[in-house]
């Protein structure tokens, strides 16, 4: 009776509320106590509580350690278990290679554009930085899985130069789905389209340097139409599997910073 009770501020959102207040305003990997501690501090049941925190950990906000010293420690979503749960939605929606190619192309173009108009001084170092640590370290017989780490690095910089939360999101997002597609023989049976593409970052990077949006847009969407005609081939293919375990396994990998 009493957690039937207590049950209301869930369903009223406050119980949740309260927990995700706390939990935004402490660090990554706090502890905010041990199941009965909460209990207590809350003034709810048991039942209760642990019905919100199933729905904080699938929110990413929470981790729920077993054990004797076990507790509740907060953590933050990223965009890898995103990617995960769009998993779904884009198998129903029977999402193709072509979907996936479009969408990149149209983000990518617009979020470089924005990045060569950055006047962040930091930011841009970082970018000059790895690009001349990218060409020093240049090995034409590099894996695709290197391949896309390289990528990835040069992608980050210019992220963080765009700085609009909204396009990282969605691009990070494709940029998941896009490695596992691009694993497939689009590189691997033509090393030398990896060599072009990473000479191709190089130089779209270099113009974002020079502060050249209109330079950067072309480039990059030149760039584009070259991958597109590589995987013309796949187009009808599709994109996203729910039985398949690749793309979490792609989300639950290592980002590069």
């Amino acid at each position: 009776m009493k957690d039937t009770v207590e049950a209301r501020p869930l369903r009223s959102g406050s119980l949740l509320r309260r927990l995700r207040e706390e939990i935004l305003a402490q660090p990554t990997g706090s502890n905010l106590g041990t199941e009965t501690e909460i209990v207590e501090r809350m003034k709810v049941g048991r039942a209760t509580l642990r019905q919100a925190a199933r729905i904080l950990e699938q929110e990413q906000l929470i981790t729920v350690q077993r054990g004797a010293r076990g507790g509740y420690v907060t953590r933050r979503p990223d965009v890898h278990g995103i990617a995960r749960a769009a998993t779904l939605y884009l198998s129903l929606r029977q999402a193709t290679i072509k979907h996936l190619s479009v969408a990149s192309r149209v983000l990518n173009i617009e979020v470089y554009r924005i990045a060569a108009m950055s006047q962040d001084a930091a930011r841009r170092e970082t970018l000059r930085r790895t690009i001349d640590e990218l060409k020093a370290t240049y090995d034409q017989d590099m894996t695709v899985s290197e391949y896309l780490r390289r990528g990835e690095r040069i992608r980050n910089c210019i992220l963080e130069l765009a700085d609009n939360p909204f396009l990282e999101l969605f691009l990070r997002i494709v940029y998941i789905f896009g490695a596992r597609m691009q694993t497939a023989s689009v590189f691997t049976d033509h090393p030398e389209r990896m060599q072009v593409m990473e000479a191709r970052q190089w130089r779209v990077g270099e113009a974002i340097l020079n502060g050249e949006p209109e330079v950067t847009a072309a480039l990059n969407a030149e760039g584009w139409r070259l991958i597109e005609s590589w995987t013309t081939p796949f187009d009808g293919d599709q994109a996203v599997d729910a039985a398949d375990k690749s793309p979490a396994a792609a989300a639950a990998g290592p980002r590069e910073s």
